[in-house]
């Protein structure tokens, strides 16, 4: 009966700090974007030129918390030059960033770093050609300081593409979750 008594006891304490220690309106909050609405990929880049935003996203902080950020999607990237016969490099690194004239890295949080290297493969004097896709799933925690909007953006920079390589993008798309 003692036991039942203590236990009982836990559990009415229990009860009160659930109902009191959160505060009314605290909630988690999940919010998605739709993967990009292209009908065939997102966006495509090659070895020259600057590239794009791949996606932005802006989440209304309701408070002061902690937001954990995602952003999906696949990286395919194609040596397009079927005479190549030397090596191919991409070499990409790619991040969750907060500003979109930030430069992303592989060592900062939410950075990946994407690279093959396609060794040429001759069957009767002609290059076959490489395809090589990439996850581009990716995490980081970002502190909210204050309530409003806060804008994510998932940028690749180039670190090597060589002559004739293109990358496309497909299904991007950004979440967050957010603790108060």
């Amino acid at each position: 009966m003692k036991l039942y008594s203590r236990l009982a006891s836990v559990a009415a304490f229990l009860g009160l700090f659930c109902v009191f220690a959160v505060p009314a309106g605290a909630a988690p909050v999940i919010k998605s974007q739709a993967p990009c609405s292209s009908t065939t990929f997102c966006l495509q880049f090659t070895n020259t030129g600057t590239i794009p935003v791949i996606r932005s996203f802006t989440f209304t902080a309701p408070s002061v918390g902690t937001a954990e950020v995602s952003f999906h999607g696949a990286l395919v990237c194609s040596d397009v030059n079927i005479s190549q016969r030397n090596p191919v490099v991409v070499d990409l690194v790619s991040e969750i960033v907060t500003a979109s004239n930030a430069t992303p890295s592989a060592t900062m949080p939410g950075g990946l770093r994407h690279a093959v290297v396609w060794e040429p493969i001759i069957l009767n004097v002609l290059f076959t050609g490489f395809t090589q896709s990439f996850n581009l799933a990716s995490t980081r925690v970002v502190s909210v300081t204050s309530a409003g909007n806060k804008n994510f953006f998932f940028k690749i920079a180039r670190l090597r593409m060589d002559p004739d390589t293109s990358c496309v993008v497909y299904n991007a798309a950004f979440s967050v979750v957010f603790i108060p």
